[in-house]
């Protein structure tokens, strides 16, 4: 199945994003005037507060798990269009078991092992790169007032071993989102 293009712009997105593992644009530089007029307020120029992201179990080990990601929702901050669940060696895409949640929805989306472009995994199916297997086998995500969670099911294959770090992501429809978090590790026996 073809994923939408907004959803491809995302993950393109949120795959950029992990090379500066920051979303925080760089102030302008004000010039000085010589005589200055009262101005009204300036917005933030920062992106906006989420909250707390955390993923349960951020510690353990095995070849199966359960993850857990939540959003845990600053009052008025918007809620976030895609939710991301990154295990890495080293906080890449690439070779990398990579997965987005559009929250409210069951849809998932598993990065390719090139870290660019994804496939969709439908509800009840499952789908795999490389390093993991996504099986889209309970509710994906449940989003409340101050709460969002998003669940991901993942197997990992043979051949991704050793020490992972856990990342997770949260974004809004405009792009703007958390960066990359470290959220935990996990070791593949």
């Amino acid at each position: 199945m073809r994923t939408p293009s907004i959803a491809r712009a995302t993950v393109a997105t949120l795959v950029s994003l992990l090379c500066s593992c920051s979303s925080t644009p760089e102030k302008p530089v004000e010039t000085a005037t010589t005589s200055p007029a009262p101005q009204a307020p300036k917005a933030p120029t920062g992106p906006p507060e989420f909250g707390l992201l955390t993923v349960t179990p951020d510690n353990g080990h095995g070849r199966q798990q359960v993850f857990t990601v939540r959003l845990q929702r600053t009052p008025g901050s918007p809620a976030p269009a895609l939710v991301g669940f990154l295990v890495s060696q080293f906080g890449s895409g690439s070779d990398a078991c990579y997965v987005f949640n559009f929250p409210g929805t069951q849809r998932l989306l598993l990065v390719n092992d090139s870290g660019i472009g994804s496939q969709e995994i439908l509800a009840g199916s499952t789908g795999g790169n490389k390093q993991c297997e996504v099986v889209s086998d309970q509710p994906a995500s449940s989003v409340a007032a101050d709460a969002v969670t998003a669940t991901f099911h993942v197997r990992f294959k043979p051949r991704f071993t050793g020490a992972k770090v856990l990342f997770a992501v949260a974004q809004d429809g405009n792009g703007v989102g958390t960066g990359l978090h470290r959220a935990g590790q996990f070791k593949l026996d």
